[in-house]
């Protein structure tokens, strides 16, 4: 039987990245820049601006380095600062904009789920489409 584990163990090369090393803080960008730049598209709907909060969220990830304790997930504390950040930048851009739950039960209509295949391109234009508070709570609510 085959052992996966979870959570790959980037220690020796967070300590290396930590302490200056650049060879290792670029092999960790190499490593997560291409879901972390998912990560905020989900979030900003513009390709450019996602990629400034990504490396926004890089630099305060090689910031705050040492402050990681290797309790958990490397990748999911980057995840965080991601998505923080994401949301820093709506909230500067006053998008982010909040509407109480009777509000929404006003407005929303009772619709039917249908199965349909979508591709990713076309699922990613109608989550885009969401008003900015709707569309941050619905990827909260999926990730």
């Amino acid at each position: 039987m085959k052992i996966i584990s979870l959570h790959k163990n980037y220690s020796n090369l967070i300590e290396k990245a930590s302490n200056g090393d650049r060879r290792a803080q670029h092999q960790l960008f190499e490593m997560f820049s291409p879901k972390m730049l998912g990560v905020c598209r989900q979030y900003l709907k513009n390709n450019d601006l996602a990629e400034e909060v990504m490396l926004s969220g890089f630099l305060k990830m090689f910031t705050h380095l040492n402050d990681f304790k290797n309790e958990g997930s490397f990748e999911g504390w980057i995840r965080r600062i991601m998505v923080n950040e994401s949301i820093s930048q709506l909230r500067k851009d006053k998008k982010l904009q909040f509407i109480s739950e009777t509000e929404i039960e006003n407005t929303t209509e009772h619709s039917t789920y249908i199965e349909t295949e979508l591709e990713t391109a076309e699922i990613q234009k109608m989550i885009d489409s969401l008003p900015d508070g709707y569309k941050t709570v619905f990827v909260l609510l999926c990730s």
